[in-house]
């Protein structure tokens, strides 16, 4: 069970372990919520879920995307990737390699051409982080919409806006 909590939570990019964002308490009603949808879904529906959910992350996840551009390039012995040319691969960053200029990957390129195979999953990669990189930025504002109507909360009634009556109003019997 304590695995497959663990696998659901990485599918989700969270964590399993306390750290300054994850409190106790919060992991103890993550596993809770986890245990009532495995108890209600049941053993293999769960199953199954899980890993479309994994193959899902797998394949449009910016950071599994960049893993599989990563792997690919240097099983064709490339001296980096194009993630690590464009954002910084933290695979490429950990083995030292420095980022490399675009004259450098160009010529990296032309030595060992890229292949279909890694020509698709960079596709994927670039459009998840363009994906990514648009969600960041902040949506234009509209105008509410007509099926919701004006917002719940009234404006304040101008006797309470301007030092008017502070006590409850009392109401005749």
């Amino acid at each position: 069970m304590k695995r497959l909590f663990e696998r659901f939570r990485a599918t989700r990019g969270k964590p399993v372990t306390v750290t300054s964002t994850v409190t106790i308490r919060s992991l103890d009603r993550a596993w809770t919520a986890f245990v009532k949808r495995w108890n209600l879904e049941g053993r293999e529906a769960f199953e199954t879920m899980l890993k479309k959910r994994e193959a899902d992350r797998a394949r449009l996840s910016v950071g599994e995307l960049a893993g599989q551009v990563c792997r690919l390039s240097w099983d064709q012995d490339r001296r980096c990737c194009i993630a690590h040319f464009e954002d910084g691969c933290p695979h490429c960053r950990e083995l030292g390699v420095a980022r490399p200029d675009r004259e450098e990957w160009r010529r990296t390129v032309e030595t060992v051409p890229v292949t279909e195979v890694e020509r698709d999953v960079i596709g994927r990669y670039q459009r998840a982080l363009d994906e990514a990189r648009r969600a960041g930025r902040a949506r234009p504002q509209r105008d509410p919409s007509p099926v919701r109507g004006p917002p719940r909360t009234p404006p304040r009634s101008p006797e309470h806006q301007r030092g008017g009556r502070h006590e409850a109003p009392s109401y005749p019997a």
